[in-house]
């Protein structure tokens, strides 16, 4: 499975635990009495886009997997052969071919396979899932989603991203999926994220059903769709009733029924998230330069909305992003 994409094949412990440290995994491996002086080997075959990553994992011992808190990345993983479970600080969820349960960011949590195991596994970004919310809302999303229920594999939303998965890797082995094939793989992707944001339990359900049950107007629409396009750029009020096509009082209403907000209020989250993942993503040198490039002048002001925002200051994300 995914054998063009072979990322280790090792007999070498030390080398799998420096492959998973730099992926934000710290390694502990335990072996039962009958298989100390076994060979260790570890197999893992790593496809990767931008936004998501699909793993083919197997291992001859048995594995302790422990995440950092700090990975701004959910996690999937179904066993394919063997057994194992993800234990998260209060609570244990085995995890089978019939049932496995979605790790959202920031989530400290560790992982359990038995010996000789077979695992899939599938990650994907906080960007991606924030752009596919405010495709289906026109709305973005202020905090992170959270899926904090298990996840049935065998109906619904899991049998949906299962077969999605499944299908996506068959196509890759035969050659007709690449990297260099974008409408496949977005379609993947949407898959994927649709199915579990409008079908699977999430933190953000109540606010993707009332937008869903109040379409937005076109004036709302437009204005949603020039912000997005114009986070670095300077916006000024008259702008976005120049954009809406209505009048300001008009546009402040409907924009307040849609979003909960003013169309300057959602500009001003819309840049704030867009600081945010800039400096999950390393793409920022400092705070400062960060701040500036999306039209926040004043950085008192500015790192207490981000403070507010995302429970967090802006230096301790960029300082998560550096470790």
């Amino acid at each position: 499975m995914l054998d063009d994409y072979r990322a280790l094949l090792s007999a070498d412990a030390d080398e799998m635990k420096k492959f998973l440290a730099a992926r934000d995994m710290a390694l502990a491996l335990s072996r039962n009495a009958d298989e100390q002086d076994a060979p260790f080997h570890a197999e893992i075959n790593l496809f990767e886009t931008e936004d998501f990553r699909i793993a083919y994992v197997q291992t001859g011992t048995e594995l302790h997997v422990d995440f950092s808190e700090d990975c701004y990345r959910y996690r999937m993983i179904v066993p394919l052969k063997g057994r194992m479970c993800v234990e998260f600080p209060d609570v244990s969820h085995p995890c089978t071919r019939e049932q496995t349960t979605i790790v959202s960011p920031g989530t400290p949590h560790k992982m359990w396979s038995e010996s000789r195991g077979t695992l899939l596994f599938l990650s994907f970004s906080v960007s991606a899932v924030r752009k596919r919310f405010s495709t289906l809302t026109g709305a973005p999303a202020m905090e992170e989603v959270i899926f904090d229920q298990p996840l049935d594999l065998r109906s619904g939303a899991g049998s949906i991203v299962l077969q999605a998965v499944k299908l996506i890797v068959e196509e890759i082995d035969a050659g007709s999926v690449s990297l260099s094939d974008p409408w496949r793989l977005s379609h993947f992707e949407e898959t994927v994220l649709s199915s579990l944001l409008l079908y699977h339990p999430h933190s953000h359900q109540d606010q993707l059903r009332h937008q869903r049950n109040s379409p937005a107007s076109r004036d709302v629409r437009a204005v949603i769709e020039f912000v997005e396009s114009q986070l670095e750029e300077p916006v000024r009020l008259e702008d976005l009733v120049r954009i809406g096509g209505v009048s300001q009082s008009a546009l402040n209403k409907n924009f307040r029924a849609f979003t909960g907000a003013t169309p300057m209020a959602y500009l001003r989250q819309a840049r704030l998230i867009a600081v945010r993942q800039a400096l999950m993503d390393g793409d920022a040198d400092s705070v400062t330069d960060c701040a500036l490039k999306y039209g926040f002048t004043h950085m008192g002001r500015f790192s207490a909305a981000y403070a507010k925002a995302f429970g967090e200051t802006p230096s301790k994300t960029l300082a998560k992003r550096g470790r």
